[in-house]
């Protein structure tokens, strides 16, 4: 997953993934310490 995109662009992504592959997105949110979802 590329970590030199723009926050937006970041979250947008994140929020497509988590749609279509919860448990997918649910890791890959895990391994990705930059991304801080709010939950």
């Amino acid at each position: 997953m590329r970590t030199d995109l723009d926050p937006p662009v970041l979250g947008e992504l994140v929020v497509a993934e988590v749609a279509h592959r919860p448990a997918a997105a649910r890791s890959v949110l895990l391994r990705t310490p930059r991304v801080r979802p709010a939950v």
